[in-house]
């Protein structure tokens, strides 16, 4: 019997990068590790990625969060929202996830986005 493994998106790719650096980050936070490169080492990331998240440094989501529609937060929300409606068992349909998305990108306060006092100037969420 085969098995065959389907590759990993992306964003899957790029989350589990993610946790090695934060629990390398952690790690040398407790004193786990006296030099950044055993930390680096051992975790599977590169010296030069968690130096630069050491420095305040911006994560790949964090660097990308003002190309995108709703915010990282907004996006969690979103998230929680439609595995909260799949686990009680709502079948979701497309118009009703954009008009979710759209509620909760229109939560955002005005001083955060100064597009929010013009509506009609917002990029829309989905193929138009």
């Amino acid at each position: 019997m085969s098995t065959t493994t389907i590759p990993a998106c992306k964003s899957q790719k790029r989350a589990k990068a993610d946790k090695r650096i934060q629990k390398a980050l952690d790690e040398l936070s407790v004193g786990q590790f006296q030099l950044v490169q055993e930390a680096a080492h051992t975790n599977n990331v590169t010296q030069t990625t968690l130096l630069r998240r050491m420095d305040s440094g911006k994560s790949t989501a964090e660097s990308c969060e003002s190309q995108q529609i709703l915010t990282i937060p907004k996006e969690n929300v979103f998230a929680e929202c439609i595995t909260r409606f799949t686990i009680v068992g709502h079948l979701l349909k497309h118009p009703f996830i954009y008009e979710l998305a759209e509620e909760i990108r229109s939560l955002r306060q005005a001083h955060n986005n100064p597009l929010e006092i013009y509506p009609l100037c917002q990029p829309s969420i989905g193929n138009s």
